[in-house]
């Protein structure tokens, strides 16, 4: 579970943010606390408001970019190009990111600071109730030696000489956590999990697989009984089957192309078209590729079942379909996910159905769902507590900040949409309307 993000120098991200996810003092929705073994206090869920290009969407790609540096380093060994904030006057800005999460019943903390030559620092902690244990720092120097001090977790001359070997096979502009991982250590699988588990989905992603769902009756069965849950009248699926080359494939011979260019033996290739056909490309040891294409099926007055095109359903269902692997995930392990735009087509009792489906499919569970929304509906004490509730905002800078509603003292028995609206919290648009 994420308890505090800190960033700076990202995209609208000037000055450094924060963003917390431990439990304030507020003693309603109890549910929506993780209360771990080690007594810390976590929130399960937070949404996000803003006015179109406040930040929201550059936060969740601040969290996202600083994952992917973890597993990927950068493109060029020998330059780090990240998008900084561009109206910065100080060319030798840093950029920062720390992760603070809970992660298999233990607290750590890791971050790394860096330019576009080099990570300065990157360092490692676990966090207990006395004082934090290094895991390790690094230090780049000037003349781009690394340094490295390290915890005293090892145990024999074998994982020291493992140690020394990733240190000196560490580049500049490479973390220390990279390094190990691609070489396959035995520590900090605590943190590395954690990193593989959170998973960002932005409005135009695609999560999960609607034809392996299908094609495993458990999540199927669950993936019907969650749409009936949330009111989408989907009876049933189905399946056409043929070649690549029918004429009754309605997919633009560019694509037809790409797919005969790039598909290899025994493996298959998963499309959703511009025009929400749910496709899957599959080619046998004769080389013959095949094709299979998804329906929705609804029942009609005789109660036959009766196919339609993924197009022909709504913008809601068709996101529903990119959200609901989401929930079946949440039923079976443990994650957090951060979903940007989270309310894009849908309707707010829709957006609200998702979020108790959440509470009660993770309860007692370290699961997190965090979400930017511009839906004011879901603004509403009854349903997040008001540490759970956040405002982003650019500043007399052009900066992104951020801040909790928590910091305002709101009364429980007040609007806060309207409190919102009229500008009280900030992060509306300003609207200027010239009367000739």
């Amino acid at each position: 579970m994420l308890i505090k993000f800190i960033c700076q120098n990202i995209y609208s991200i000037n000055d450094e943010i924060e963003f917390r996810m431990f439990k304030s003092p507020t003693r309603v929705l109890k549910n929506h606390v993780y209360n771990s073994n080690n007594k810390i206090k976590v929130l399960k869920s937070a949404i996000m408001y803003g006015a179109n290009a406040s930040g929201k969407t550059n936060f969740v790609k601040a969290i996202n970019i600083g994952r992917n540096f973890v597993f990927g380093g950068p493109n060029n060994p020998n330059r780090i190009d990240i998008p900084i904030f561009k109206l910065e006057s100080d060319e030798n800005k840093n950029s920062l990111f720390e992760y603070t999460f809970l992660s298999n019943g233990f607290c750590y903390t890791y971050g790394y600071e860096l330019n576009q030559k080099k990570v300065i620092k990157e360092w490692c902690y676990k966090l207990t109730s006395k004082k934090p244990k290094l895991l390790f720092e690094r230090e780049t120097l000037e003349d781009n030696t690394i340094s490295l001090q390290k915890g005293d977790f090892t145990e024999t001359k074998k994982e020291e000489n493992f140690f020394d070997f990733c240190l000196d096979a560490t580049r500049p502009t490479q973390l220390f956590l990279t390094t190990l991982i691609n070489n396959n250590t035995k520590h900090f699988g605590d943190i590395i999990s954690w990193f593989k588990k959170l998973t960002i989905i932005y409005p135009e992603s695609k999560f999960g697989n609607l034809f392996t769902i299908i094609a495993d009756n458990n999540f199927y069965q669950s993936f019907i009984e969650i749409l009936n849950d949330l009111g989408i009248d989907i009876d049933d699926f189905d399946t056409k089957k043929g070649s690549i080359d029918d004429k009754w494939l309605d997919v633009p011979q560019n694509i037809i192309d790409d797919v005969k260019k790039n598909i290899i033996p025994k493996s298959s290739i998963h499309l959703v078209s511009s025009t929400g056909q749910y496709l899957i490309f599959s080619m046998s040891n004769e080389n013959k590729i095949d094709v299979t294409k998804l329906y929705t099926q609804h029942l009609n007055l005789n109660n036959d079942k009766i196919n339609f095109e993924i197009f022909e359903e709504s913008d809601g269902t068709r996101r529903l379909f990119d959200l609901i692997p989401m929930l079946l995930n949440f039923k079976n392990s443990d994650s957090v996910f951060i979903v940007d735009e989270f309310d894009r087509s849908f309707h707010t009792n829709l957006s609200k159905s998702i979020f108790r489906l959440f509470y009660k499919y993770t309860e007692g569970r370290p699961c997190q769902l965090i979400a930017t929304t511009h839906d004011t509906n879901l603004m509403d004490l009854n349903m997040f507590r008001n540490d759970e509730i956040w405002y982003v905002k650019k500043n007399s800078f052009k900066s992104t900040e951020l801040y909790s509603l928590y910091e305002f003292s709101q009364r429980y028995d007040k609007s806060l949409v309207k409190d919102y609206l009229n500008g009280r919290f900030g992060a509306v648009p300003e609207i200027n309307i010239i009367e000739e």
